[in-house]
């Protein structure tokens, strides 16, 4: 899909989701819902954010280790200005930033790098279903049907057994390309390259040199990401117990994966809002509140620190052209 359409559709998407969230805004009832706020938690909240983004940079070094030893100050400064890209450049650039930093920085090709970015993908969806499955079952103000925690169970199941499947096996690429008929189109060399991508990014875990921390990272950086959350709800005393705090947080996780314009905005905010009144019936005013200052945790520290190292790269906006035509 062209770009300029993918943003426009995302755009919409952020309009309509700034609509709904801040219907009937109240800049009294707005202010008085973020008086109280308790900044030792937001302080805690934040230190958890970025440490856990040092952690998924150590994990991302043992990933690539298998093709080349990157030092984690590498992957750092590549996983810090990723989510800086993802926050401000439109259609989602900074996974492609992230692979770029890396190659730029390394003698890797910023198609290897990719590879290893698909597997980061395919373990936080592991640990997102693992958080689902934890919360939906505690979960008691909706019931929650016997059906929706097998399909999670069935799919976490699945996922474990591909990884483990996939990243065992060792594939002649060039052989299936010379015999495939499909490959030999231009359309199907690109569809050659993706699956060699994802196929060949799994195959590191089986040569990773921690498999115990790349798996036991899932858990860490999850529970990282559920604790800094919980710091924030409990900054404004918005009254959720640990259970539908997990159910808000995995809404909120779920919720960017959605088209929108840069930072998540309006489709964050939308799901933030609509869940608190409608679920957890709280205030519009003060869950407008939480909003802002939910999305504002998650994103304006990570923001700030990743402008800093993407300005020490020596990165330019300029440069994003050439990182466009290895992503088409």
């Amino acid at each position: 899909m062209n770009k300029a359409i993918k943003f426009s559709i995302g755009l919409v998407f952020s309009i309509v989701g700034m609509v709904y969230a801040f219907r009937q805004f109240n800049w009294i009832e707005f202010i008085d819902s973020l008086r109280g706020v308790n900044y030792w938690y937001l302080l805690g909240a934040m230190s958890l954010q970025l440490g856990a983004v040092w952690l998924r940079a150590l994990r991302w070094k043992w990933l690539l280790v298998p093709i080349k030893n990157v030092p984690v100050r590498i992957t750092f400064d590549a996983t810090i200005i990723g989510y800086f890209g993802n926050s401000v450049l439109p259609v989602r650039m900074g996974e492609l930033l992230r692979a770029y930093v890396v190659a730029n920085n390394s003698t890797l090709s910023v198609a290897q790098v990719i590879g290893s970015l698909i597997v980061e993908r395919m373990l936080d969806i592991l640990g997102v279903v693992i958080l689902a499955l934890i919360f939906l079952i505690n979960f008691d103000i909706i019931n929650i049907p016997n059906w929706i925690i097998f399909s999670i169970v069935l799919i976490t199941i699945t996922l474990f057994g591909l990884l483990f499947l996939i990243s065992s096996k060792k594939n002649n690429w060039q052989f299936i390309k010379k015999r495939k008929y499909l490959f030999q189109s231009k359309i199907g060399s690109k569809i050659y390259d993706v699956l060699k991508n994802i196929v060949t990014g799994l195959s590191v875990i089986n040569h990773a040199p921690n498999k115990i921390g790349v798996y036991g990272f899932i858990f860490v950086l999850w529970g990282m990401y559920y604790l800094s959350f919980i710091f924030v709800v409990n900054s404004v005393n918005l009254g959720l117990n640990w259970v539908d705090s997990g159910v808000l947080f995995l809404l909120l996780s779920l919720a960017i994966s959605i088209p929108a314009a840069p930072g998540y905005i309006g489709t964050y905010h939308a799901t933030c809002v609509g869940a608190l009144t409608t679920i957890y019936n709280i205030g519009l005013g003060e869950s407008q509140a939480f909003a802002v200052l939910a999305h504002a945790m998650m994103f304006v520290p990570i923001v700030i620190v990743g402008s800093i190292f993407f300005l020490k790269n020596s990165m330019k906006f300029s440069k994003l052209k050439s990182l466009e035509t290895v992503e088409s």
